[in-house]
């Protein structure tokens, strides 16, 4: 039998020696692909790439929030995409939306009929699990100060059914959460609760790196949130960073008065809503961030920026 990798080895030597048209067509292949994991579940829904010319990545959207959203990071796409999937090499050097006439036909595959299971009862199948006698000793340990005989024996089950789960998780496939003593599902590494908390975490995480550098691109922040949460990192998309960014936008711009133009914290509201390091926020650029984010914020009555009454 084959090494799978001397497989893999062969193949990627026979994409490098072919001709310069096979190798871009892989490398696109390649870029469609990764589409929905670079773009995370609402892009990736909104925005479909449909072809790549002259090294300039075309993308087709009806929806005129991720169109705008997509062409703020239009560098950074084609950044991540050279150096992910092009190794370094400039495989994207634009990126831009194709025109009303070029929208992709969805083809909708009919739903194969699901097989009905036969149900389980999964109280019936963990009660048939049988304890150990050092199980059962251990239970019967656990218990023995319980005086009321009822309560002890209602403890007692209550001990032994915890041990069976356990014994059934195990069964099952399930393997021990990385972070806790739960059981994670089948080919997840973390349980559902950690995996809650870690989003938690990572929001939050997302926000310190915001607030201390507000004009971070995403490959930045997801770079650096890799480091820090590996078992959640594959879901901090695009919209979950934006999700974290709007957020802040709209927090800080409900505590800022409607006519400061001189404050840090304006300054820093400009940097974050439009991505620009200080060095690149003129009074021109500021200007039209503050008019875009008012006239974005317009008809959202609980973000709107507050008005201070003049004295």
């Amino acid at each position: 039998m084959s090494d799978p990798s001397n497989v893999k080895e062969i193949f990627e030597n026979y994409i490098d020696n072919s001709d310069e048209e096979f190798q871009k067509n892989i490398l696109h292949t390649k870029i469609f692909k990764a589409w929905p994991e670079f773009a995370g579940s609402y892009i990736a829904r909104e925005v479909t790439p449909i072809r790549i010319s002259d090294k300039t990545l075309v993308l087709y959207s009806d929806n005129p929030a991720a169109k705008n959203t997509l062409m703020f990071i239009a560098n950074e796409i084609a950044d991540y995409f050279n150096e992910n999937i092009g190794g370094g090499r400039k495989i994207i050097e634009n990126v831009t939306f194709g025109k009303s006439f070029e929208k992709p036909v969805k083809f909708i595959k009919a739903d194969k009929p699901k097989k009905k299971l036969p149900e389980q009862d999964l109280a019936a199948e963990i009660a048939k699990i049988k304890l150990t006698k050092k199980e059962i000793a251990a239970c019967q340990k656990n218990v023995a100060r319980i005086e009321n005989p009822e309560i002890r024996e209602i403890a007692f089950n209550a001990h032994a059914n915890f041990i069976r789960r356990k014994k059934f998780d195990i069964r099952s496939g399930k393997k021990k959460c990385a972070l806790c003593d739960l059981f994670c599902e089948p080919g997840e590494v973390i349980c559902k609760i950690c995996k809650i908390h870690e989003q938690e975490k990572m929001r939050r995480g997302v926000s310190k790196i915001l607030r201390e550098i507000p004009w971070a691109s995403y490959p930045e922040i997801q770079t650096e949130i890799a480091k820090n949460f590996p078992y959640t990192s594959r879901e901090c998309t695009i919209d979950f960073i934006d999700s974290v960014r709007s957020a802040m936008v709209t927090e800080l711009a409900a505590h800022i008065p409607y006519d400061d133009k001189d404050s840090l914290e304006v300054k820093f509201l400009a940097m974050l809503y439009k991505r620009i390091p200080a060095d690149k926020l003129t009074e021109k650029v500021f200007n039209r961030a503050m008019k875009d984010l008012k006239f974005n914020m317009a008809n959202l009555p609980k973000f709107k920026m507050r008005k201070f009454k003049k004295m």
